[in-house]
């Protein structure tokens, strides 16, 4: 015999149960609820009440359409919202712009975080996630100021040369103590271009991540991952997102 909903408590526990199984099931598969509906045949339906522990309350299947369509119904606003603002989009900075594109949220959920700069924070599907975001002149400009930084610490770096194998039958190496400063000996020419071939984008963007993630972040046992790029007007916007551990 199925369970019956005999109260509003109850009606409201149930919503809450299959809201949450929904919620889920998005989160877990990254399915757009436009698709969880169309993809949610009556034996679909079925199975996934059942594995709610739910199939045996009468008119659950009607409270889980209700739910599919309330998702269905909030995407939807989500991008009506998000191309509405397009008009508008030029008062906003491409970092909020490719934020809340890479999101598909709207622009008015992408707000600038209290530390400022490049870090931000998007309302995704009811959820509060910290972002940062960086534009391909940021990634150069941070780049610029890595290979000044490289450059001064690779000449003040110094070799310690304390032995020497000069040919001793023996094969004893003879101790000479010395110590070369690399900025007598370096072709800062060279040095510069060394550097510059080996700061690739996908290694200044391993840089700049490990950058991202201080002591304020890692001491909160979070660090920031990277997500992936969005072009706005051309320009590519890095995007991290800050996750716990």
């Amino acid at each position: 015999m199925k369970r019956k909903i005999k109260t509003k408590q109850e009606a409201n526990l149930y919503y809450g149960q299959v809201n949450k199984a929904v919620d889920t099931y998005i989160g877990d598969w990254g399915i757009r609820p436009s698709k969880l509906s169309r993809y949610m045949t009556a034996s679909r339906k079925e199975s996934f009440l059942r594995g709610c522990g739910l199939d045996d309350v009468e008119g659950i299947d009607r409270v889980l359409d209700d739910v599919l369509e309330d998702r269905e119904a909030m995407e939807s606003d989500r991008v009506m919202s998000f191309e509405s603002f397009r008009m508008n989009e030029s008062t906003e900075s491409g970092h909020e712009r490719a934020a809340a594109e890479f999101f598909r949220t709207s622009l008015d959920q992408v707000v600038r975080a209290a530390d400022g700069g490049n870090n931000y924070e998007v309302e995704d599907m009811g959820e509060s996630k910290g972002i940062s975001v960086h534009s391909t002149q940021d990634v150069d400009n941070f780049r610029g100021k890595l290979i000044k930084t490289l450059i001064k610490l690779a000449n003040e770096e110094e070799i310690d040369i304390h032995r020497a194998d000069l040919g001793l039958p023996s094969k004893r190496q003879v101790k000479t103590k010395i110590k070369v400063c690399l900025g007598h000996v370096l072709d800062q020419s060279r040095l510069k271009e060394v550097l510059e071939e080996s700061l690739t984008e996908r290694k200044t963007l391993e840089i700049l991540g490990d950058y991202l993630n201080d002591f304020e972040v890692t001491k909160a046992r979070k660090q920031y991952a990277y997500k992936g790029k969005k072009k706005i007007d051309g320009e590519a916007y890095h995007i991290w997102q800050i996750q716990g551990r």
